[in-house]
């Protein structure tokens, strides 16, 4: 049974346009042991999640501390912001191909666990 955007939004309560945009792509999958009241559950469960994802994202981004914590974080490498943009079977072989100095990356020091935990606080609703 395939799921059409538009029945996704009415079961969900939200508008076809809303829908697209959180769900570009999204095609519905067939490994299931559930009747047609299942799979409704199901698109209605994951436009649900993918509304709440949308949400924490638009939080994350927004949040001054973290977008702090990752510009402290990051690293400035234009070659592997190029390699990693977009996908490419030789963009795939170079990343491959390129070595990382572990030790260098592993000395940095404190910064990459502290922007995990306010990440799970944001997900867990603690910010």
């Amino acid at each position: 049974m395939k799921i059409r955007i538009k029945e996704v939004a009415a079961a969900a309560g939200v508008s076809a346009a809303t829908v697209s945009k959180v769900l570009p792509g999204r095609t519905d999958y067939v490994l299931r042991t559930e009747d047609e009241a299942g799979v409704w559950a199901f698109a209605r469960g994951c436009m649900r999640t993918d509304l709440m994802l949308k949400e924490k994202a638009r939080q994350f981004n927004d949040d001054s501390e973290i977008q702090a914590a990752l510009s402290a974080y990051r690293v400035e490498d234009t070659e592997l912001e190029a390699l990693s943009k977009t996908f490419s079977p030789e963009n795939a072989q170079a990343l491959k191909n390129r070595t990382f100095d572990r030790s260098a990356l592993g000395a940095r020091g404190p910064g990459l666990e502290h922007l995990d935990q306010l990440t799970i606080d944001l997900i867990l609703g603690m910010r």
